[in-house]
């Protein structure tokens, strides 16, 4: 039995090779990756490839969802950009709390100043744009950072962590922007 080998079929043989050698590389890059060290052996920063959960920015994958989200925010008009900075806080609070829950403070920390930093820029947009946003939006943006800034008080109360400082600073130039806001 002979077998004719067509251009089709080449170009389908070698792009299926090549599809099949992307994903073992991929898998084992993810499967093999290796913990960052600090030179007194503790942990500077660690990825880790779990399923089944939220992704965590010690996730592997949260790059990607970073990248995502930075995307959505650059391409939304500038109505929409307010709203997307109060979720992306929120969600980077959650983080926060999750990787809190996890014993990573130092990573919830980061997440943590992520967050206040998007609460930071929709209330400095608000503030810019005062006159040009619905009312509705602006207590939305005052209402999220009273939230921020009841939530970050509570995390900065249970960690330790090397951030702290940067993350009680951003805490009060949010409270700066409410007084402003109101």
């Amino acid at each position: 039995m002979k077998i004719i080998l067509t251009p089709k079929k080449a170009r389908l043989l070698l792009s299926s090779l090549a599809l099949t050698f992307g994903v073992v590389v991929l898998s084992v890059s993810l499967l093999s990756t290796s913990q960052v060290k600090s030179f007194g052996g503790s942990s500077a920063s660690s990825k880790v490839l779990y399923f089944n959960e939220k992704i965590l920015p010690d996730h592997l994958l949260y790059p990607v969802v970073a990248a995502a989200d930075r995307l959505l925010l650059i391409s939304s008009p500038n109505d929409k950009k307010i709203q997307l900075m109060i979720s992306y806080g929120h969600i980077r609070l959650d983080y926060a709390w999750g990787l809190l829950a996890k014993g990573d403070e130092d990573q919830a920390l980061i997440a943590l100043t992520k967050s206040q930093k998007y609460f930071y820029l929709a209330g400095a947009k608000a503030v810019e744009q005062h006159n040009e946003i619905d009312e509705s939006l602006i207590q939305s943006v005052k209402q999220a950072l009273q939230s921020s800034i009841n939530q970050t008080e509570k995390i900065l109360s249970e960690t330790d962590g090397i951030n702290k400082d940067l993350a009680n600073q951003l805490n009060n130039s949010n409270k700066e922007l409410l007084k402003q806001l109101r």
